[in-house]
């Protein structure tokens, strides 16, 4: 995979998330996903997925910039700043992802969203 790639399956990744389609977002994330969020706490990919199915959490918006990408052998850093909003919260962040290729296809490990005040 190449970065061009990458951008566009984090792409297809956020479009899924702003779908609310989880069942198709879910093997974007590896088994062991965890994702710092803007408050400071942790998530793993089943609290995060839980999150999303319940309705606790939202997307109505997921717009990123352009995407930074660093590639290595069998893993990429993705970073961006984006718009993201919520049903209670509208506002601008970076956003870093750790993607893995394992066996199968490329995974985000890590999410890291910090907002920019």
């Amino acid at each position: 995979m190449d970065a061009e790639q990458l951008r566009e399956r984090e792409r297809e990744r956020l479009r899924l998330l702003v779908a609310g389609d989880l069942e198709r977002a879910a093997p974007f994330h590896a088994d062991d996903y965890q994702l710092i969020h803007p408050g400071g706490g942790s998530l793993s990919k089943d609290e995060y997925l839980a999150l999303l199915s319940s309705g606790g959490l939202r997307y109505l918006v997921w717009e990123p910039d352009d995407m930074a990408v660093r590639m290595y052998r069998d893993s990429a850093v993705l970073r961006y700043q984006c718009t993201i909003e919520t049903e209670v919260k509208r506002g601008r962040y970076w956003h870093t992802d750790l993607y893995e290729s394992r066996e199968g296809p490329w995974q985000v490990v890590r999410s890291q969203a910090t907002e920019i005040q």
